[in-house]
């Protein structure tokens, strides 16, 4: 499950760059090592999945305020830009680890920002946009042709309905799209879909899609 190219937080550092109830960083804070189990094993398969496209150069990290991929696409790309809303978290992140090539922005992630990019990385965020449609354009605008796009979206099946029980919490209300929805959106915007993990299992439980896309 694990790659050995992602650069993991350590769990007593990352409780106290953190808050608690922050919904973006509590499951990979989580008192139980399952869960954190679970949702780490997301980042590692977005990074398995940078690997193997072989990009580096320049890479976004669109809504990743909550800076936990930070330390792995510092490894990756030359440099790094993070833009959310809220970028607390990632300031933190950043500076205690000495992530000297991140450049982080707080404004809205539909923003157009200068330049663009060689990959951008959207990690359990497309969901929260009600206009998912603008979020995928605004990607698609930031991408240098025949870009890549690494996605994390939950499939708000059966399966992920009983995780949230069991570990007490309820669906959020910004939960607007599932993983079949904005996948196909992003195709339809002219991506390629080039990879796909289903996680932590397909068959058995599949709470998680993570891809990978190029712009077409």
């Amino acid at each position: 499950m694990n790659c050995s190219s992602f650069v993991p937080i350590p769990l007593p550092l990352y409780r106290e760059l953190t808050p608690a109830g922050d919904e973006r960083t509590d499951f990979y804070r989580h008192s139980n090592p399952l869960v954190r189990r679970v949702f780490w094993s997301r980042l590692h398969a977005i990074t398995r999945q940078i690997e193997a496209s072989c990009v580096r150069g320049t890479v976004l990290d669109f809504g990743g305020g909550s800076g936990v991929m930070l330390p792995t696409l510092e490894r990756f790309f030359r440099s790094v830009t993070c833009v959310d809303l809220d970028i607390d978290p990632a300031v933190r992140i950043s500076s205690s680890l000495g992530l000297h090539r991140v450049e982080l922005r707080r404004a809205n992630a539909l923003a157009r920002l200068s330049g663009t990019f060689d990959a951008v990385v959207a990690a359990d965020v497309l969901e929260h946009f009600e206009d998912v449609e603008s979020a995928v354009a605004a990607i698609r605008a930031h991408l240098r042709p025949g870009g890549w796009l690494f996605t994390s979206l939950p499939t708000e099946g059966t399966a992920y309905a009983l995780i949230r029980r069991l570990v007490g919490k309820t669906k959020p209300l910004d939960h607007y799209h599932d993983a079949y929805q904005v996948e196909d959106l992003i195709r339809r915007s002219g991506f390629n879909s080039i990879d796909l993990e289903v996680l932590p299992a397909r068959a058995v439980c599949p709470l998680w899609h993570v891809s990978t896309f190029r712009a077409g």
